[in-house]
């Protein structure tokens, strides 16, 4: 079983409302865990953020399976649709059997860790 949690932090003195989105997917035999990272600063992070989860979680629901050469094309084609929304960053992985994928949209990365030494 698959165990998972995202974590984050923002800036406590910023009165600026955050530009990320973040979810966790429960798929049959793992989880999909999709971060986006809106560009603060300009119009249309948040919504570019969003449109990005909005895809991962379409892809969880029609069953896709979620090979990163996947991932990565359906990003890549989300991305060019953004430009006109907004800017944002992403990072996908996919947790399933004994195998961790990732794909990433702009300079986006997810890390691995032990959650104890997080803490």
């Amino acid at each position: 079983m698959a165990v998972c949690s995202i974590c984050g932090r923002a800036d406590a003195a910023s009165s600026r409302e955050s530009q990320d989105v973040a979810e966790i997917l429960h798929v049959e035999d793992g989880l999909v865990v999709v971060v986006a990272d809106g560009a603060g600063g300009i119009s249309g992070g948040r919504a570019a953020a969003g449109a990005v989860v909005e895809v991962v979680r379409a892809l969880v629901a029609a069953g896709c399976h979620l090979h990163p050469d996947r991932l990565v094309r359906h990003l890549r084609v989300a991305e060019s649709d953004l430009v006109a929304v907004g800017e944002t960053t992403a990072a996908v992985v996919v947790v399933a059997d004994d195998e961790v994928l990732g794909a990433s949209l702009g300079d986006g990365e997810a890390r691995i860790g032990a959650h104890s030494r997080w803490m």
